[in-house]
């Protein structure tokens, strides 16, 4: 359980993990990314996913998600709460980190535990940027977001005073 004292108005009360509109500290404080970049040698390292692997000519990147995560409310995280995360990200009229997600044209769940990105073209810096920002989870998330209208779409307005961030 994490506690946060946060004073101030609505507008600061944003905790949407695409807005960025708080620290990244504290959404970073209780959720993950896909990968971990090394401090040092700045290389992108498995974190929530095992491992990925480029095809189609770099424009398509296949995740393996680790098998042993779960949620604090002790479901287990899946290829679906990436999918969400990463449609999140890129179609958030809030989000504060679209552009690392221009290229990316489809999102696909093969499997619980396996997650399919593909590219309008190759993206070098996809791993590095869009691939090490926090998952959250579509449990938590999915039916507010999909009661929203398309290009209206926003976390910014989730009733964090009623819903406990899940991590």
């Amino acid at each position: 359980t994490i506690t946060l004292f946060v004073q101030g108005t609505d507008a600061n009360l944003d905790f949407s993990p695409a807005s960025y509109r708080q620290d990244p500290q504290i959404v970073t404080s209780y959720l993950d990314p896909l990968v971990d970049i090394d401090k040092v040698t700045m290389e992108p390292l498995p974190w929530l996913a095992e491992k990925w692997d480029w095809s189609d000519g770099n424009q398509t990147v296949t995740f393996s998600l680790r098998g042993d995560v779960k949620w604090q409310d002790g479901r287990a995280f899946t290829a679906d709460d990436v999918a969400f995360s990463f449609t999140v990200y890129r179609d958030d009229v809030d989000s504060a980190v679209r552009n690392f997600f221009t290229t990316m044209d489809s999102v696909e769940v093969v499997d619980s535990r396996t997650i399919k990105v593909n590219l309008t073209a190759p993206d070098g810096n996809w791993i590095l940027n869009a691939s090490s920002l926090p998952i959250f989870s579509k449990r938590q998330y999915g039916d507010f977001w999909d009661n929203q209208a398309d290009g209206e779409r926003s976390l910014t307005r989730f009733d964090w005073g009623k819903n406990s961030p899940i991590g």
